[in-house]
């Protein structure tokens, strides 16, 4: 077994162990075999927190027996997407979790990202993001109210108007439709249904 540390500042940038004093937010990364087991995060030189990168939720509670306040980050497949989650811990409860879903194919583009916050063992949608993609390329972006009906869509590049879905088939110059785009209309389901 092989292991190794590298530092690297908050865009994954590798620093040498001679300028971590001079950088305000940076990153402690260990490996095994070249594969990121866990990751400290420093800010002014203090240390911060801990992401354990975990194969799945069975390695949770035998970590949070040593670090009750750890973050989780984990990732695996479902119905031809990549989820990947963070989990977020205080004094070894869940108290939220970030959840990420993109493509697998063409070209693993994001399509979803999600925050969940957790009261009571209750899990609550708070946020949510959708991401709609052209070739590689975003063209919408959807944000949601708090009931989880779509509130308003961006247009993410120079020829895409942003829409106002309270418009959509009552203004005649609104060409948008959701026809096509039914996973986009609602913040739940994350996961596109196949």
């Amino acid at each position: 077994m092989e292991t190794k540390i590298k530092y690297t500042d908050w865009q994954m940038n590798e620093i040498p162990v001679s300028e971590i004093n001079a950088i305000k937010q940076y990153q402690k990364r260990y490996f095994v075999d070249g594969k990121e087991i866990k990751s400290e995060l420093f800010i002014n030189q203090e240390y911060d927190s801990t992401y354990y990168y975990i194969n799945g939720r069975e390695d949770v509670q035998q970590i949070l027996r040593d670090n009750p306040n750890a973050h989780f980050s984990f990732s695996y497949e479902n119905s031809g997407y990549e989820i990947s989650e963070t989990l977020h811990y205080e004094n070894a409860i869940l108290i939220d979790k970030m959840v990420y879903v993109d493509e697998t194919e063409p070209d693993g583009a994001s399509i979803c990202w999600a925050k969940v916050k957790f009261k009571d063992d209750a899990e609550k949608v708070v946020e949510v993001e959708k991401y709609y993609n052209v070739n590689g390329e975003r063209k919408y972006l959807f944000y949601y109210d708090s009931d989880g009906n779509c509130e308003k869509i961006y247009g993410e590049d120079d020829v895409t108007e942003d829409v106002w879905p309270s418009q959509i088939g009552i203004r005649p110059d609104v060409t948008f439709t959701w026809e096509g785009f039914e996973y986009y209309r609602h913040a739940l389901p994350l996961i596109p249904e196949k």
